[in-house]
Parts: C-alpha cells; sequence; structure tokens
C-alpha cells in the first residue's frame, strides 16, 4: 500500500515538475531575448543602435565602480553623490529606452521584451549584464584597440574601487587616487613592484580581477601581434612565389612517370621476346 503511495506521489511530483516546465522555458526565452532587435525593426531603429549602442556600453563600464560604492564604509557619508550619479544614470537609460521603443514601432511588446534595459533605468547596475556584449562583439572583430580601451576602462574603475577601499584604512599604502592609478598599471602589466599593496579584504578581491584582466590583456596582444607576424610572413613568401621569373622556373615537361617507364620497359622485353622467337 505504502509503495502505491510513493509511486502516486512520485508521479505527482513528476506531474507538478512537468507542469512548470512551459513557464520555465518561456521565462529562460524571455530572457535570453533581452536586448535583441525586433525582426522587422524600420532602417531608423538599426541606425539608432549602431550609434548608440557602443557609447552606452562604454559609459555603463564607465560607471562600475557605482555598483561597489554604496557597500564601502568610507564612502557612507558621500550619499547624495551616489545617488546624484545614479539619478544620472536611469536618465540616460530611460531616454534610450524611450527612443528605442518609438523607433522600434513596437511600443509596449518592446518593453517588455526588453525586461533588462527596462530594469536598468530603476537599477542601472543591472545594464552591466547587457554591456558584456561590447566584449563579444569585439572579440568577433579582433579589434584590438577597441578591447584595449575597454580593458583600460576596466582597470581605471578597479583603481577607483581598490582605492575606495584602502584610503582610509590603517597601514595603507593606496590613499590617493595617483597611487590607485599607478598601482593598478603596475598590476595590469604583471610587473609588480611591490611599493603599493592593497591591505583589505576588498581591495584583495578588486586586485585580484584586475591581475586575472591583465593577464588576459597580454594574452589577446600577444596573440594578435604573432597573428599579424604569421600573416605578414605568409603574404610575404607568396610574393615571393609570384615575383619567380617563368624561365628560372624548373620545367617539369620532361619528366616521365615511374609507371610509364614499367610500360616501356615490358614493350621492350615483349619486342625481344618476339624478335628471338622469329630467329
Amino acid at each position: 500500500m505504502s509503495s502505491e503511495d510513493g509511486t502516486a506521489g512520485s508521479g505527482s511530483a513528476g506531474s507538478g515538475s512537468g507542469r512548470h516546465r512551459p513557464v520555465i522555458a518561456a521565462i529562460a526565452g524571455w530572457l535570453a531575448s533581452a536586448d535583441q532587435a525586433p525582426v522587422d525593426a524600420p532602417p531608423a531603429y538599426r541606425r539608432y543602435m549602431d550609434r548608440a549602442e557602443i557609447p552606452i556600453d562604454i559609459l555603463t563600464l564607465c560607471t562600475i565602480w557605482l555598483v561597489v560604492l554604496p557597500f564601502i564604509g568610507s564612502f557612507r557619508g558621500s550619499d547624495s553623490v551616489w545617488f546624484a550619479a545614479r539619478g544620472l544614470l536611469s536618465l540616460v537609460y530611460l531616454c534610450d529606452l524611450v527612443i528605442r521603443t518609438r523607433l522600434s514601432g513596437q511600443h509596449r511588446s518592446y518593453v517588455f521584451h526588453h525586461p533588462i534595459a527596462l530594469a536598468s533605468v530603476v537599477l542601472p547596475p543591472i545594464r552591466i549584464f547587457l554591456s558584456v556584449r561590447l566584449f563579444r562583439r569585439l572579440f568577433r572583430r579582433g579589434n584590438l584597440v577597441n578591447f584595449l580601451v575597454v580593458a583600460a576602462l576596466l582597470v581605471l574603475n578597479g583603481a577607483i574601487i581598490v582605492w575606495a577601499f584602502e584610503r582610509t584604512a590603517p597601514g595603507a599604502t593606496i590613499t590617493t587616487p595617483g597611487n590607485a592609478i599607478w598601482w593598478a598599471i603596475v598590476t595590469v602589466t604583471t610587473v609588480g613592484y611591490g611599493d603599493y599593496v592593497p591591505i583589505t579584504t576588498g581591495g584583495k578581491v578588486t586586485a585580484s580581477a584586475v591581475l586575472m584582466l591583465g593577464i588576459v590583456t597580454i594574452a589577446v596582444v600577444t596573440a594578435t601581434v604573432a597573428s599579424r607576424f604569421r600573416e605578414q610572413a605568409s603574404e610575404g613568401t607568396a610574393d615571393t612565389d609570384d615575383d619567380v621569373p617563368v624561365a628560372d622556373a624548373p620545367d617539369r615537361s620532361g619528366a616521365v612517370d615511374l609507371d610509364d617507364l614499367v610500360a616501356l620497359r615490358d614493350r621492350l622485353d615483349e619486342l625481344i621476346r618476339i624478335r628471338s622467337d622469329s630467329d
């Protein structure tokens, strides 16, 4: 009897999870298309996105430090600055969403299908999730200059965050923005002089992120330079082959294949045998 009850219970649980699967799939699909352009987007919408998408992504990357600032005790008295910066960001994101909605021609449905853009108006740090696409675009296009610009912005954010954590800590050495920027440059290039070192937990966590960013940046630069050298070497070899005169090229018109030699030998043997039989 208990086994039947267990079977029935598991069946009901399975049917319950089965009923929730379409809802979960719908939510996952909704979030996956959170910032995709409409399929039938008008040309004006696409022109606006081409002009405004990257600048807004860069603005978002420039203000990552605003996400961390409220959690740093030394900045608890600077709430007015934080609220003012956050309000300006919300205003920029709201204008962007309104323009995109009007140009798309879909109005309410457009806002529904772009939840992250809508949520970033209320909570600007959420916009960082959309700005990750900037890295994908840079890696896909292989634009080294733009990649270095974005990496520099992230390093600058790391320097500001480390300075915010360290500036009032007892025994800290990174107490000025200049020291923080110098520390970030030394860290991201993996030199590590050791003259400025974070001592707080938040500073060490941020320093770890800056170190990983430095390793990735050096790897990208090295791979790009090596690829350019290899392309130039292959192009130079191709040009050299094209510059060889036709008269200097080896003449292979008289070359004889091994199969032809074997056939010629068999023919000679046959003629000799016929000659000997006739004698």
